[in-house]
Order: structure tokens, then C-alpha cells, then sequence
């Protein structure tokens, strides 16, 4: 505004200043996805006018500005199409036919033309997304096409521009459209056939278009090459992309069936064009943005080069070299599990070249995988001795890294310890293997025993006072129990007495308990950084998104003498990190546990705020980005995840809240009271009394019980502890609506990914926004409904006590359906950017799928499929790859708009855990009666608003929680 006024308050008739402003304006615009279109509209009105009154005072340069002002428009039109907002691009491009096409330039009436093309091509990309009507998607086409035939010169051979090189991008995207459209109603008239000949030529099937679009996308990129234009870095990422899909949809027809030889071929050479598009792509940018798509394609070359094999990797080997190391930092964890593959040698250079600028960021992850590793012969032998160099490389370049990793699986409770490996030695009995079982004892006889003397009264100065205690007291049980260091007793102990003895443990957990360092860990007590080696970081400093400052990073400094034992079930402790920064920094060491499971889903999470933050409609609310936390596995077992303060769980703000209430003797009594007496006075295992209680269901025993316990204790306890937390009314509003909000999003976001085991003690709450945060990721891509031997039933919680947030307004007609709906809409639209992630991570080296439960899930597949004529599955894909392929099936159908209970049914029928005579009874609960929403909706392909509904009127069904797990507390 104010240089406007400048210029019109300058009466020298400076035509320059003129031009300054007009040019300054036409670079100066708002963002095409991130700001709303009436923030555009707003501002180019304002513009337009301002516009004009220069026209009124500069004649002379009328037509220069009036062009100027027909491109800005064209930029909000533009704008309009990255949106997906058609009704405003129809109504802009009209206006701008109307009001500037006349006095339009050749070079401008062009791109006019191709923002025309573009504008019908994502009509056509919507319509085939949809799958409604390929004649709409085909009419939508053949005016885009007509667009471009306005300048058909510049789709000759012999024209090499930047407007011919638009021209053949748009022309190519065109294509490929056409070939995913059924290819019937191309010539389902006689006028449709002659405008497609016109368009395609003499083409007889989708794969000829499909060449000819791949064909012209690779011509667009060798002239952009020549001419090094400034779209090179979009040419590179569209071509990948088309690349990807047709790699993705013949995997997907072809699977179980043998392609052709002519087949293969193309689809090495997609394969081939696509590694060499992606690291063009990485070694042009400087950063990552939270929108790019190049970080998710990298992961995708190295599932490449393990299916193309040679003509891949040699590209990838050759390719990376030149690319900067910090640009595979994001994905350090499956590089290194890579490691023990057939593919290891593609990614020796990259793991190398991380380990020589970024040592601290490949530890860890290195120390994870090789748990995991096994002894193979012939050609991966050369794998080994690259890891085994490694490993020597980086102990060498950060001393003491090896201690600090073995220090921190002290901290934790011996007797947990000794349980858990009661627990796997029990699996090893069943598995016959009297030399593993060897093995699995020596190695924790080693570690748990063996520096225990009895001949010195006190621990030794690098031995922790609880252990040294445990060993002294248990050390003779299990030396009579297993026969001694040796391990002699073994081949003739029972799975009875190993599991009798596990039980048995529990009454003394509470005496190995200490709230300090030094009795867990003298060495990490004693701790402190000498500048005369390499200081070690806190770990989890590399984003993977820029390049790190190392000279910036944090290091360990030394540990606070305090720790908190948490009260949990596996007693993990809370300690503290001395910064080299003056900070400390709090961290819960969880030992005994593999929490690279929880990392990835973080990491997803993170992918997901990335969707969120740049929509047009969501972007900087922050009630709507799911809270997260840092997680980093150390090893295998044993890990850090961040401490966030002000926090308490789901749990204690019920419970604490019930005790002012006078309820709390009522919800405790609630676990036994809502099931039927006749089936708690049987003397039958918890899984059968389930099972008989889901029965009943059939026999139209309801829920009165369990609505009876819901009465005897107010509805809105959670409700009115978040009135306590409030100091006024409208505090408490904003603090509501974060939660009904994070929640929301959490809840959709935790179903994608199949998140189960949503217990009280598995959700945070923010005592200072209100937000919600989860917790514990052990039951992920829909284990707790698959494996569980009562299953979950209920696709995320939705209780009543959750519910009460919403009051006055219903959940499913309220706010939450809202935010739900947003959410679920903007993840769909998304989807194949979800769907690459999700296959990334689903068939990464280091996922430990249970192999047994994999291999009776094949079984029971190709048994049915058998029965129907036959299996499809190849002899040789592994159990695990098969069980990645089956979830990733489940995420494509929740994306494709299924419905929830279809997926729970799907999930019950493949659960092997559960008694074979009541699984039925536990699909007719979720699937519902004749009177639910989701038993009269169809089963896939509904909109997200049939989706939502059907999902909130699930996890509400009181039918449902009754017969959910009392564990669970499914009454609050």
C-alpha cells in the first residue's frame, strides 16, 4: 500500500517506478497450496484496482500493465487448480477469457491455453480417483486436449523451449490418465473414437498410451536438461512418481502370476529411470521440506534394487556417490538393517560415508540391527565382514559408546529381567532346540550372575547394589534349578516348572526397586565427559530434514544421582542427561524392550502432521498436529524415549477425580460387575468366559448389566477434572476443545495405522493444554484385534467418560465427527503418499513379525483360497514378506473408504489366538445387528462421512464394550 502511494504521490511521470511496483507485485504472491483462495482473491482485487489508477495515470503503459494483471489472475486461477477448488478455477478462467484474451499476447494466450489443459486434467484426475464415470473423466480429458491442440506446433519434434517443454508435461500427464481409464469408452461413440485417434493415433491398448506418456515425460526432462530450466527439479519428481505407480500397479496385477518378458524389461527400465530421477532429485536440494516427496521415494530405490537386483543398484551405487551423506539420515534405520540382506553391498558406500561425517547418528541404529542378523554362508559373507568393520570403525571413533549402551540395560529391575527370559526360554522348550536353549541360558546366566562371588561381601566397584543383591539371592535357585554356569540341568526341566517359577517372581519386583543411579549403575553415576576423547551426544539429534551442525549438538556432560522408578507393570525408570548446554534433559530408559516398533510409528505420526500442516483448510491450527515424542533405540533392547513434563495419564486424572467424587470404590468394584454371575461362579479360564459372554450375545442377552454399572457413577468425571484444571469458564472451553480436538485426530490417525491397547494407563493428557498424547505402541497395524485371544473389537476408544468432552453436543453429530471427518478426508486425499510410507515401513528388514503367527495366517489363506480354486501366493515369498503384504492390503482398503467393521471382521477371521467355536460370536458383535448403521452400509467405498459414522457408532456400542477385556476398563 504505501509504496503505491509513493508512486502515485510522484509527479515526475517516472515510468519506472511504475514498472518497479507491477513486477514487485507479480513476485510478491501468496503461497498456491498453503494460503486459502480468499486470501488470493483478497488480496489481487485490491491489486487490480490499485492497477487501474496507474492505468488512469500512465496511459502509456495500459497494455504492459493490463498483461501484467491477467498473469497475477492466472497465478490465483493456478492456485484454484493445486487446491482442487474447480467451481472458482472455472469461474477465473472465464473472466480472464472474457477480460484480457482479446488484447492477450502469443506468448500469454499459450499459457493460457496450458492453465485451460491443466484446469480439465485435474477435473480428469478427480473423476478417476473416484472411479464414478470414466465418460466424465474422458470428456474431461478431450478438452484438455483441445487446449492444447490450440498450439500444436509446440508439440512437434523439432521445437525445443521452455513453452514446449509445458506443453509435452501436460500432454504426458494426459496420457497416463488415459491409459488408467477403462479403455472401452474410448470408442464408445463415433465422435469419441475420432477425438481420440486424433489425441493417441492408432493405439490398441492402455500399455501403447502408457509408453507413449512415459516416453514424453523422458523427452520433456532431456530438453529441460539442455536448456537447464528452472522446472528441471519438477520434471525429475513427476517422472519418478509416474515411474512409481506403474511399478506399483503391475507388482499389484502381476502378484502370483508370471509377467511377460516384454513386461519385465519396461519395468527395469521404470525401475532404472526412477533411481536415477530420485537422486538427481536429492542432490539439487539443499533441505527437505515437510511436503517433499523425494525423502519418501528414497526408500522406495533400495525396495528396487532388492526386486531388479543388478540394473538398480548399479545405478543407485553409481548415483548416491554424489549425493550428500545427510540426506540418508532419515532413513539410517533401514539402511543398516539392510545390512544382513542380498542388497547389503548397493548401500555399503552410503553407510560408510554416514559413518565417516555423522558417526553418533549410525551407532545406535547399527547396535539395533545386529540383534537381529543371522549367521549366513556364501555370498553375504563379505556383509559380515563389512559390519564387523564397521562396528570397529565406530567403538574406535567414540569410546566408551559400547559401556554407555550396556550401562543403560542396568537400568531396570533384575527380577523383570530374569522374567523375561523365563518367559522366551519357555518358547525355546516348546521348540525342541536343547542347543539354543544352551546358548539362551549361558548368555543370561553371563549377564545376570556371573560376576556374583561369594567369597567378597560387597559389589564390586562397576556392579550396581540391586544386582549384586538379586544375585546374591537367586543365584543359588538357579544354579540347582538349571545346573550352574553350564547350564547341566537343563534337557530335564519341565515348561511347568520354568513358568511356576516366573509366576513366583512377581511378590519380590518390589524389592529390587531404588531411586538411585548408583545402585543400578555405579559407572553411568560416576560419569563424566573428557574432552580428551570424543564426547558422546544425546542421542536423537539427526531429523534427517537439513543438514546437521554437530559442532552445535548436544553432549552428555553426566547423569543426575536421582532416578523414578515408574508403576507400571515393567517398572521402567525416569533419569536425567547433564547437557553440555546447561540443560537437563529427562529420558525414560525402558530395558528389555525393542522400541523400534514405537519409533516408526512416530516417525508416521511426524508424516501425518506434514499432511495436516499443509493443508489450505488446517494449516496452523494446532490442536489438529498429533503430540509427539522422541524415541531411540539404543539396541535392540534396551532404548530412550523423551520425557515430556506436565503430564499424567488418562488413569490417575479419573481416578483422582472419582476419590473427590466419592466413586472411586464404585469403578473399582466394576471390573467383575457388569459380567453375568453364571458365567464368573464357572470355573473356566478368563478366555472361555469371553468367549461364552460373546455367545450370549446371539442369544440376545444385552447389555443391563453394563448399563447399570455405567448409572452407579456420574458420566462427566473426566469432564469435571478438566473444569478442576481451569481457573475460569473460558479456560475451560479452550482446554476442552483441545482435547476434543487431539483426540479426534488421534483416534483417526491411530486406526490407519491399526493402533490397539488403548488403556487408561496408554494415554497422557497435557496438564497445562489439554491435549492428548499416546503412549506404548506394542499393539500397531491391527495386532490387538489378529493376535489377542480376546480381540479388540472397538476401532479406537470411545468411551463414556471421552464422550462426556463433547457434552452439550453428541459425538456423532458433534465437533469430534467434525475434526474426524477433516482429518480422515485430508489422510484419503493423501493416500498414496500414506500408502508409500506405510510400505516402507511395513516391509522393513528390522519389523520383527511374529514368523509362527505369519506362517498359520498362509496356511489358513491358501486353505480357503484352495477351497475356491486354488492359492496365489508364490512357494517362495517368505511368511514374513506375505503377513507385510496382508497389512499393507488392510491400510490400501482403509484409505479406499472400507468400513470399520468389515476390517474387524477381516482381522477376527484371521485371529488363530481365538477359540475356534467362539469366533463367530465375536464377528456378530462387531459387525452388528440388523439395526446399526454399519450392517446396512456397504463394505467398501463409502465417502468420510459414511466412514466416521460408522466408525464412532462401533466404538460406542455398549454391546461392543461389555464384552471388551476388563483390563481395558471399558466402563470409563
Amino acid at each position: 500500500m504505501s509504496d503505491f502511494v509513493d508512486v502515485m504521490e510522484d509527479g515526475s511521470g517516472d515510468c519506472s517506478k511504475v514498472e518497479k511496483l507491477i513486477c514487485d507485485w507479480s513476485k510478491l504472491m501468496p503461497h498456491p497450496l498453503y494460503d486459502s483462495i480468499q486470501v488470493w482473491s483478497s488480496l489481487l482485487t485490491y491489486r487490480s484496482f490499485f492497477a487501474d489508477q496507474l492505468i488512469a495515470r500512465h496511459g502509456n503503459l495500459a497494455s504492459w500493465i493490463t498483461e501484467h494483471k491477467c498473469h497475477m489472475q492466472m497465478k490465483l486461477a493456478k492456485a484454484a487448480i493445486k487446491q482442487k477448488n474447480f467451481g472458482t478455477t472455472a469461474r477465473l478462467l472465464s473472466d480472464i477469457k472474457l477480460n484480457y484474451l482479446a488484447d492477450m499476447s502469443d506468448e500469454t494466450g499459450m499459457k493460457f491455453s496450458q492453465l485451460y489443459a491443466k484446469y480439465y486434467l485435474s477435473r480428469a484426475h478427480f473423476y478417476l480417483s473416484k472411479r464414478e464415470d470414466d465418460m466424465k473423466t474422458m470428456e474431461m480429458l478431450l478438452r484438455s486436449f483441445d487446449c492444447l491442440n490450440e498450439h500444436e506446433q509446440l508439440l512437434a519434434t523439432n521445437i525445443e523451449n521452455k513453452a514446449s517443454v509445458a506443453h509435452m508435461r501436460i500432454f504426458a500427464q494426459l496420457l497416463d490418465v488415459a491409459s488408467q481409464t477403462n479403455f472401452a469408452t474410448m470408442f464408445c461413440t463415433e465422435e469419441v473414437e475420432q477425438a481420440m485417434h486424433e489425441m493417441i493415433g492408432d493405439v490398441t491398448d492402455a500399455k501403447e498410451i502408457e509408453r507413449k506418456s512415459f516416453n514424453l515425460h523422458l523427452k520433456s526432462l532431456h530438453i529441460s536438461d539442455r536448456l537447464q530450466l528452472k522446472s528441471k527439479q519438477e520434471i525429475l519428481l513427476q517422472l519418478a512418481q509416474f515411474c512409481d505407480r506403474k511399478l506399483l500397479e503391475n507388482k499389484q496385477e502381476s502378484d502370483g502370476s508370471r509377467s511377460s518378458t516384454n513386461d519385465d524389461v519396461i519395468m527395469a527400465e521404470y525401475a532404472v529411470t526412477m533411481t536415477k530421477c530420485v537422486l538427481r532429485s536429492m542432490h539439487n536440494v539443499a533441505s527437505f521440506r515437510a511436503d517433499d516427496v523425494i525423502k519418501l521415494s528414497f526408500a522406495r530405490l533400495l525396495q528396487l534394487c532388492e526386486e531388479f537386483g543388478d540394473p538398480v543398484s548399479t545405478i543407485f551405487i553409481e548415483q548416491s556417490s554424489s549425493v550428500p551423506s545427510w540426506m540418508f539420515l532419515g532413513w539410517i534405520g533401514h539402511l543398516v538393517a539392510l545390512l544382513d540382506g542380498e542388497i547389503a553391498s548397493s548401500v555399503h558406500d552410503v553407510i560408510w560415508r554416514l559413518s565417516r561425517d555423522y558417526p553418533q547418528a549410525v551407532v545406535y541404529p547399527l547396535k539395533a540391527a545386529m540383534s537381529g542378523f543371522q549367521e549366513k554362508r556364501g555370498k553375504v559373507d563379505s556383509n559380515r565382514k563389512f559390519v564387523n568393520k564397521l562396528e570397529e570403525k565406530l567403538c574406535r571413533e567414540i569410546p566408551h559408546i559400547e559401556t554407555l549402551i550396556e550401562e543403560f540395560s542396568h537400568i531396570c529391575n533384575p527380577v523383570i529381567q530374569l522374567q523375561d527370559w523365563l518367559e522366551s526360554f519357555s518358547k525355546l522348550l516348546r521348540s525342541g532346540s536343547l542347543r539354543l536353549q544352551v546358548e539362551s541360558y549361558q548368555k543370561m546366566y553371563e549377564k545376570l550372575f556371573g560376576f556374583y562371588t561369594g567369597d567378597s561381601p560387597s559389589p564390586p566397584p562397576n556392579i550396581g547394589r540391586l544386582r549384586w543383591k538379586f544375585a546374591k539371592t537367586f543365584g543359588g535357585k538357579v544354579d540347582e534349578m538349571f545346573g550352574g554356569a553350564v547350564g547341566s540341568n537343563i534337557s530335564s526341566i519341565s515348561e511347568k516348572q520354568v513358568q511356576g517359577w516366573r509366576h513366583e517372581l512377581d511378590a519380590e519386583k518390589r524389592k529390587y526397586k531404588s531411586e538411585k543411579l548408583a545402585h543400578y549403575s555405579p559407572w553411568l553415576n560416576d560419569y563424566q565427559s573428557n574432552d580428551d576423547v570424543t564426547m558422546i551426544e544425546i542421542p536423537g539429534q539427526y531429523n534427517g530434514r537439513e543438514k546437521p551442525d554437530v559442532s552445535r549438538h548436544r553432549v552428555i556432560i553426566g547423569f543426575d544421582d536421582d532416578v523414578t522408578v515408574m508403576d507400571s507393570i515393567r517398572q521402567p525408570c525416569k533419569m536425567t542427561i547433564r547437557s553440555s548446554d546447561e540443560g537437563k534433559y529427562p529420558y525414560l530408559i525402558k530395558a528389555g524392550e525393542d522400541l523400534r516398533q514405537d519409533e516408526r510409528i512416530e516417525t508416521i505420526f511426524q508424516v501425518f502432521n506434514d499432511i495436516i500442516s499443509n493443508d489450505v483448510n488446517l494449516r496452523g491450527k494446532k490442536d489438529f498436529l498429533i503430540s509427539t515424542y522422541q524415541v531411540v533405540p539404543l539396541n535392540s533392547n534396551v532404548g530412550m524415549i523423551e520425557w515430556v513434563n506436565k503430564t499424567k495419564t488418562l488413569s490417575k486424572i479419573i481416578n483422582h477425580q472419582a476419590r473427590k467424587l466419592n466413586c472411586d470404590g464404585i469403578l473399582s468394584k466394576a471390573r467383575t460387575s457388569y459380567l453375568p454371575p453364571e458365567l464368573l461362579d464357572c470355573d473356566v479360564s478368563p478366555l472361555t468366559m469371553y468367549g461364552e459372554w460373546a455367545k450370549l450375545t446371539s442369544r440376545g442377552k444385552n447389555c443391563d448389566l453394563f448399563q447399570q454399572v455405567l448409572k452407579s457413577f456420574p458420566a462427566d468425571i473426566l469432564r469435571r477434572a478438566y473444569m478442576q484444571m481451569s481457573c475460569d469458564l473460558e479456560s475451560f472451553v479452550t482446554l476442552r476443545k483441545s482435547f476434543v480436538t487431539s483426540y479426534s485426530v488421534m483416534c483417526i490417525s491411530n486406526w490407519l495405522l491399526g493402533i490397539g491397547d488403548r488403556h487408561l494407563n496408554n494415554i497422557l493428557i497435557s496438564m497445562e493444554t489439554g491435549r492428548v498424547l499416546g503412549i506404548d505402541f506394542g499393539h500397531a497395524f491391527g495386532s490387538a484385534t489378529e493376535i489377542l485371544p480376546v480381540p479388540e473389537m472397538t476401532p479406537f476408544r470411545l468411551t463414556r467418560q471421552i464422550a462426556s468432552m463433547t457434552s452439550p453436543h453428541r459425538v456423532a453429530s458433534g465437533e469430534m465427527r467434525e475434526v474426524m471427518r477433516k482429518c480422515l478426508k485430508i489422510f484419503r486425499w493423501k493416500k498414496h503418499q500414506l500408502e508409500a510410507i506405510f510400505n516402507i515401513f511395513l516391509h522393513d528388514p528390522s519389523v520383527e513379525w511374529d514368523s509362527k503367527h505369519a506362517r498359520k495366517l498362509r496356511e489358513m489363506e491358501e486353505r480357503r483360497c484352495g477351497e475356491v480354486g486354488g492359492g496365489d501366493h508364490r512357494a517362495t515369498e517368505s511368511d514374513r514378506k506375505w503377513y507385510a503384504k496382508r497389512k499393507m492390503k488392510i491400510v490400501k482398503m482403509k484409505l479406499q473408504g472400507a468400513k470399520s467393521s468389515f476390517i474387524t471382521k477381516n482381522e477376527i477371521e484371521h485371529n488363530v489366538s481365538v477359540m475356534k467355536k467362539y469366533g463367530k460370536y465375536y464377528i456378530e458383535l462387531a459387525t452388528g445387528d440388523s439395526t446399526t448403521l454399519r450392517r446396512s452400509c456397504e463394505d467398501v467405498n463409502l465417502d468420510e462421512h459414511e466412514q466416521v459414522d460408522c466408525l464412532i457408532e462401533q466404538a460406542t456400542d455398549n454391546m461392543i464394550l461389555s464384552r471388551t477385556y476388563a483390563g481395558w476398563s471399558p466402563w470409563l
